[in-house]
């Protein structure tokens, strides 16, 4: 005699969800700077929703030689333990003159930050990045050179619990003769939680044509939007 036992379960294979994004922004300042809003959501049957909601800006002055700009996110998403509430964004500061230019930078995103339902990060979360340098500069020609510059920049990341993970510092120069050969080189420093420590020297001669028009490099470093 044979028996036959049949049992049923149901799991919750993919959700039915409704998506939805909402965008809102003014131009202010004749139409060189702007103010936004965003708020995006996740509705999901029979599971967790998720939500996001932030503003971000763009404002320059002084004849656009000013510029601040940024963007600040609040998150409410799942985890394996439940929702949680997160906080993230960036910001930055420039100033670029004939003579001189000044970058400042700041991003924080802290370790509940969950964008990922609607989105995407690809840098981590639960750390402060703050970096910035200055560049001083003569684009006109002076005595044997056709331009000379030279930047000099720093900056430092770590996490919610105060543990730094980079602190750089780097400078350099750049010299152009009135031949256009030219002469460039920078040093940089790294330091990794206080424990290792890396040093980097580069040297460059080159000549550009006469007939070419040549962009020059940003003296101030890698923005490290990480």
């Amino acid at each position: 005699m044979h028996a036959t036992f049949v049992s049923q379960v149901d799991r919750l294979i993919e959700p039915r969800p409704l998506y939805s994004v909402g965008r809102v922004q003014r131009d202010s300042l004749g139409g060189f700077s702007n103010v936004g809003t965003i708020g995006t959501a996740g509705v999901r049957e029979l599971d967790a929703d998720a939500f996001t909601g932030g503003l971000d800006y763009n404002i320059r002055w002084g004849r656009n030689r000013y510029g601040w700009d940024g963007h600040w996110v609040g998150t409410r998403a799942p985890f394996a333990d439940g929702q949680r509430t997160g906080f993230g964004g960036a910001t930055r500061f420039n100033y670029s003159g004939k003579h001189l230019g000044i970058l400042g930078h700041l991003d924080h995103f802290g370790p509940n930050f969950r964008n990922t339902d609607l989105g995407f990060h690809s840098a981590r979360v639960n750390k402060t990045n703050v970096n910035g340098g200055v560049n001083l500069g003569q684009p006109d020609p002076w005595s044997i050179f056709r331009n000379i510059s030279t930047f000099i920049n720093a900056g430092l990341q770590r996490n919610g619990d105060g543990l730094v993970f980079e602190r750089w510092i780097g400078t350099g120069a750049f010299m152009q003769l009135l031949n256009f050969w030219g002469v460039g080189g920078n040093v940089s420093h790294n330091s990794i939680a206080g424990r290792h420590a890396s040093g980097f020297l580069r040297v460059s001669l080159s000549k550009v044509p006469r007939h070419s028009q040549v962009a020059q490099p940003d003296h101030l470093g890698p923005r490290h939007f990480r």
